[in-house]
């Protein structure tokens, strides 16, 4: 067999084969045994090709840390907003130069927190997929 009838062999069975030719080939490989053997194991092993990949195929369960901040409840994402304006404007309303201090020191506080308790949840996370 040559390599141009090789590659025939592969676009007939996938289908891509003007009709004309399709049939022609058809009857070759229906008169030539040898032809017809390696149709034959051409198409096992283009079905044994495609299994594999209908197998292979999956969609994986990974959740981002970022799709996961976007997930979090609106009244958690109100709350912040709300937590931030008070931190930033009261102490003008006000005029207690001590209490804008004391709020800045308490956001600066809060953040770092959350920023620990982020990278120790990745590191865990992380740990527990290696």
């Amino acid at each position: 067999m040559t390599r141009h009838q090789s590659e025939e062999l592969s676009a007939l069975l996938d289908g891509e084969l003007e009709p004309k030719r399709a049939s022609q080939l058809q009857l070759e490989v229906a008169s030539d045994a040898m032809l017809q053997v390696e149709f034959e194991e051409l198409a096992r092993v283009d079905a044994s090709l495609r299994t594999m990949a209908q197998d292979a195929g999956f969609i994986p369960d990974v959740a981002f840390p970022a799709e996961r901040a976007i997930a979090r409840p609106l009244s958690s994402l109100v709350a912040l907003s709300c937590a931030l304006v008070l931190v930033r404007f009261l102490p003008k309303l006000i005029d207690i130069f001590a209490l804008g201090i004391a709020l800045q020191l308490t956001a600066a506080v809060m953040i770092a927190f959350t920023i620990v308790r982020l990278f120790r949840q990745q590191s865990s996370t992380v740990a527990s997929t290696i």
